[in-house]
């Protein structure tokens, strides 16, 4: 029994697997890389395996930790370049709907920091009673960039049965009931090419998801539980 791994310090129960008369011990993909080069494949398959390692390689997946891909960090940063003016057009639709009765709710709205992972950067916008979105990019530099989008409603009964109506016609717009929220995750051709220095189609189509779910109704007991008596979200 051994482990293959990106860093021998995230070997788990190591002391467990020291002590079971199996284990002969961890190493790193990067120690194995030279190896796995001289491996005896035939032809023609020889080359397309180099291939494979270089392509591997160049991508970070032998360095030891979580890589960081070039394109999540492009993500993150064509992110923080739009978060504002995303967050103002849903601050505008909000006022254009529901007029003075938005402000209660708008006075406590805020764009959280820009957060990445393996493949997604992404970021929040929370009210005063909890999360109300969750806006993110993966595949960047692929052909088909994915836009995801979630919406969090309330997670009772009577609020579910108000927002009925306003779910089925988010439904229609690509959005799927995930628990206590509604996701849009899907490949977005506009989404190609967008960078923090060329952020236009990036913005029109977020600016397009948000404006979808003003217009559906899916914020009206946000706007009326966050007038004078307050009520968090469960």
């Amino acid at each position: 029994m051994a482990a293959v791994v990106r860093d021998l310090d995230h070997v788990f129960d190591s002391d467990k697997l020291r002590s079971n008369e199996n284990w002969v011990g961890a190493v790193t993909w990067r120690a194995l890389l030279s190896d796995l080069r001289t491996l005896p494949v035939t032809e023609p398959w020889t080359r397309d395996w180099l291939s494979l390692l270089e392509v591997a390689e160049s991508d970070g997946d032998f360095d030891e930790g979580i890589p960081t891909l070039p394109e999540v960090d492009a993500q993150r940063d064509l992110l923080l370049a739009i978060a504002p003016r995303v967050f103002e057009h849903l601050v505008n639709e909000l006022r254009s709907k529901y007029r003075g009765h938005a402000e209660p709710a708008i006075r406590g709205l805020r764009a959280r920091p820009v957060t990445q992972d393996r493949v997604w950067a992404g970021f929040v916008i929370r009210g005063a009673d909890g999360a109300w979105l969750y806006i993110a990019i993966r595949n960047l530099f692929a052909d088909h960039p994915r836009l995801r989008i979630d919406y969090y409603t309330f997670d009772d009964w009577r609020a579910r049965r108000r927002l009925s109506d306003a779910h089925a016609r988010i439904g229609k717009r690509g959005f799927q009931a995930v628990n206590n929220y509604y996701r849009f995750d899907q490949p977005v051709e506009r989404l190609r090419g967008a960078t923090a220095a060329d952020p236009d189609d990036a913005i029109a189509v977020i600016k397009e998801c948000l404006s979808n779910l003003v217009r559906a109704s899916v914020f009206d007991l946000e706007i009326e539980r966050l007038g004078p008596r307050r009520r968090r979200k469960s």
